[in-house]
């Protein structure tokens, strides 16, 4: 009898302190909002295995979806906020793919005239990291040079001048 005692207890202890964090949180949604953003690390964006640390033109476009998606919930825009969401999501996985390119993308030859020999597979990996980090605009000057980097190792000379170019 003390055992269902306690265990009921422990039930309503539990339920009070859910309630108490969901009026605090402001309701269920924020409240899983909040949830959803605890694999996240400081600046909000999901952690996966390998990934770097993260540099201030990301933090401030993650900041800002953050603060568009916060304004959007306020103003009762469910759909906006959501749209919002989805498109963080493809920013955060162009920031991947940049960040991934940082390690592929190989130094041209010290003549310059030249293009590196890549296999098959190599060439269509940097082509596929180019495409999906193609949306970022904002990069440091070490990005824009590993993007030139990657479009001249895959012969595409106009894209990596023009890469080239913003690095300076």
């Amino acid at each position: 009898m003390e055992a269902l005692v306690i265990v009921v207890v422990l039930i309503v202890v539990a339920a009070g302190g859910l309630t108490f964090a969901t009026i605090r949180a402001g309701g269920p949604r924020p409240l899983m909002e909040r949830l959803r953003l605890r694999g996240r690390d400081e600046t909000g964006i999901s952690r996966r295995a390998g990934d770097v640390p993260r540099g201030e033109e990301e933090r401030e476009v993650w900041r800002s979806f953050e603060r568009q998606i916060a304004s959007a919930e306020r103003r009762g825009d469910p759909e906006l906020a959501a749209r919002l969401r989805r498109e963080s999501e493809t920013f955060e996985e162009a920031w991947r793919a940049q960040r991934l390119l940082r390690g592929k993308a190989p130094v041209p030859p010290a003549d310059g005239m030249t293009s590196h020999e890549l296999s098959a597979t190599a060439a269509r990996e940097l082509r596929d990291l180019l495409d999906r980090s193609r949306l970022l605009v904002n990069l440091s000057r070490e990005d824009w040079n590993h993007r030139g980097h990657a479009y001249f190792a895959v012969n595409d000379a106009p894209r990596a001048a023009e890469a080239y170019g913003k690095a300076l």
